[in-house]
């Protein structure tokens, strides 16, 4: 390890130590003796609550199941508001010491993590909850009627803590030269919303904790909350295996036409970025991506005479292989691929004016996605070895792209394909003059 990540960690951890050392010091003296036993039902009810969140986090993402959701600032959130910051670093600490998290089939846990980490992510939060909780809720927590009065407050301190946590992990792995600074941000627009959609699960444990036994009405919530996070986990596991069975066509196709060898991977790739290039949703960027993964799935039909001749194929055999789109709706729609989908792999061959195949339609009746296929498609087919030519270079390839706009291909996927092809030219050319100034 680097002395900067040695000198980071140290620091980190000793601001932690010493906030999570007065944190407990203050609660410890803040406490009602009189009222003492309610007083610790209700921290091990946080406890246990927070050990939950902690060590069941919520998978986003079929593609990183390894990478979830931290919902511990429901617990958090819930103790801050009703308790006050000392008391919820009091809760996070003692909880940590409980959490087992499943990671692929292995059970993480305080006694098999290295103790640099662990201590680095506490101090982490202790800081993270200390700074936003003393600035929004003082000393004892919100202090008033709850709802609404307490929503501004908590959502607040939900956005500040996971940005100064986000903002310590990624100096530490900058520092580690594992990240970029400019890392940061994805990370922050992908996950904060996310976090935000949790935070009036806070507030109404929160809202229970302040009712008369109201802490035992939020342990009973965690039930139907376990079950949520459990059909959630379903609908994740049924989506991974969805993407299982089209990365097992792609690979049967490819296994046939091994002169295709990879494309269906490159045009899905290449598809995704034309399509955040226009600015799509991430549904429809989905649709796009598993489109072009399956988009000549139909060449499984063909004969393998035609799909591995080395030479140019005669008029009767275009006709044949011209077929494979009808064949991939054909072999799409027997195992539930939306219509979407469906008619992307069937069109992504029609031609802008019309006269493509398999149906001879314009513009005016194929949808703008299956026109994202065809120049992916086109694209990775000019710039890849064939049998009968070698790979035509980038530049020769975004020519005949853009002297066919408007013919075969649509304008605007041509300028999207342009202006990424642009994006990921210019950081060279930038490092190029810096190196040569």
């Amino acid at each position: 390890m680097a002395k900067g990540t040695k000198a980071y960690i140290s620091f980190i951890t000793l601001c932690g130590v010493v906030l999570l050392g007065y944190a407990g010091y203050r609660y410890f003296l803040s406490l009602d003796m009189a009222n003492i036993g309610l007083e610790i039902q209700q921290m091990i009810c946080l406890i246990v609550l927070c050990v939950c969140c902690g060590s069941l986090p919520i998978v986003i993402s079929p593609k990183q199941q390894n990478q979830g959701l931290d919902i511990t600032i429901i617990s958090i959130l819930a103790a801050v508001i009703v308790k006050g910051p000392y008391a919820a670093m009091v809760v996070y600490f003692i909880s940590s010491l409980f959490v087992v998290r499943k990671v692929k089939k292995t059970h993480h846990h305080i006694f098999n993590t290295p103790l640099y980490k662990t201590v680095f992510n506490t101090s982490n939060l202790m800081i993270a909850i200390f700074v936003p909780g003393i600035m929004l809720f003082g000393d004892t927590g919100f202090v008033g009627e709850l709802l609404p009065n307490a929503a501004l407050p908590a959502a607040a301190f939900t956005t500040l803590a996971f940005l100064l946590n986000s903002f310590a992990i990624v100096i530490y792995f900058i520092i580690d030269k594992k990240m970029r600074f400019s890392d940061l941000f994805n990370t922050i627009k992908g996950i904060l919303p996310n976090v935000l959609f949790t935070m009036p699960l806070g507030l109404l444990m929160a809202w229970l904790f302040n009712m008369e036994g109201g802490h035992w009405i939020a342990m009973v919530m965690l039930f139907p909350l376990l079950l949520a996070r459990y059909a959630w986990s379903l609908y994740i596991e049924s989506q991974v295996q969805h993407m299982r069975l089209i990365e097992a066509f792609v690979s049967s196709m490819e296994a046939k036409d091994h002169y295709t060898e990879g494309h269906s991977r490159r045009v899905s790739a290449l598809a995704v970025q034309i399509a955040r290039q226009l600015r799509f949703s991430n549904a429809k960027i989905k649709q796009v991506e598993v489109a072009a993964l399956l988009h000549d799935i139909g060449k499984i039909g063909i004969e393998e005479t035609i799909l591995q001749k080395p030479n140019r194929l005669n008029l009767e055999e275009q006709k044949r292989i011209q077929e494979h789109p009808l064949i991939g709706v054909e072999t799409v729609q027997r195992v539930g691929i939306s219509d979407e989908i469906t008619e992307m792999i069937r069109h992504h061959h029609e031609r802008y004016e019309g006269g493509g195949y398999p149906d001879g339609l314009d513009f005016t009746k194929v949808s703008f996605e299956a026109y994202i296929l065809g120049v992916a498609d086109a694209f990775d087919a000019m710039t890849s070895d064939r049998p009968y030519r070698t790979a035509m270079s980038t530049h020769v390839a975004m020519t005949i792209l853009e002297k066919e706009s408007g013919k075969q291909f649509h304008p605007e996927v041509v300028r999207a394909m342009k202006d990424y092809l642009y994006a990921q030219e210019s950081p060279r050319v930038h490092q190029t003059q810096h190196t040569t100034a």
